[in-house]
């Protein structure tokens, strides 16, 4: 947030009484429930109350929450040891606050860190290379998860497909090397998986991904193939 309030430097703001700094930024303390308007009129004169847009002087997005679960696994297998104050400060939550003091010492923690490099399992396009998911531990390798109880992941053994009913959980497909064949199953976007060393198949009603038409148009509905690789030690740069 910018000192322009603290400064002097922004027009009154509405219900000055209540104005309060939570976090690092100013807010109202009064209850939304009971007074929703206070607050509205209150976000509009944020908007605009200083030279700086929403009273920010500065603002980065770095990463949603699996990025950012990722970072932290690569920090846990660098060893926590070495990165206390990141340790200390990152959330696992939203919201959170890191002084200035502490957040030199995370820069200093951060240069020791970007060096690093791990391995962790990932899906990969088999033609372009392209990583399409990474295994993130906290969610024991799932990255899609349906209303019908079917998930789907990767670790190190391969891709998998889960199926939850109640209280059990059965892996109904897993396999290194993939192909996915769109289809349509029980009306929504589906795909037949198909294990290119076994070839085992199975049809469920998830997608990884978009299917990929080959360039030339040939095959139409039909996807290259999507291969499961172990990162090696420079696929992937833990910062």
């Amino acid at each position: 947030m910018c000192n322009c309030y603290a400064g002097g430097l922004t027009t009154p703001p509405p219900h000055q009484e209540h104005v309060c700094a939570q976090e690092g930024y100013l807010e109202l303390d009064l209850p939304w429930e009971t007074h929703q308007a206070e607050h509205c009129a209150f976000d509009e004169w944020m908007a605009v109350a200083c030279a700086h847009e929403g009273m920010n002087a500065a603002c980065e997005h770095i990463a949603n929450w699996t990025g950012y679960r990722l970072f932290r696994e690569a920090l846990g297998l660098a060893g926590w040891e070495r990165f206390p104050t990141l340790r200390a400060v990152l959330p696992d939550a939203n919201g959170g606050l890191v002084p200035a003091a502490e957040s030199a010492r995370c820069l200093e923690e951060l240069q020791a860190f970007e060096g690093y490099r791990t391995s962790v399992p990932a899906l990969f396009d088999s033609e372009t290379g392209a990583v399409l998911r990474f295994h993130v531990q906290l969610y024991q390798g799932a990255f899609y998860s349906g209303r019908s109880g079917m998930a789907a992941g990767i670790d190190g053994r391969g891709l998998f497909v889960l199926e939850r009913q109640e209280a059990e959980t059965t892996e109904i497909f897993r396999a290194l090397r993939i192909e996915q064949r769109p289809v349509v199953c029980g009306g929504e976007k589906g795909a037949e998986l198909v294990d290119l060393d076994s070839g085992a198949r199975l049809t469920v009603a998830l997608r990884i991904g978009e299917a990929i038409p080959w360039p030339d148009g040939r095959n139409r509905g039909r996807s290259r193939a999507l291969v499961l690789l172990r990162a090696g030690p420079d696929a992937r740069r833990a910062a």
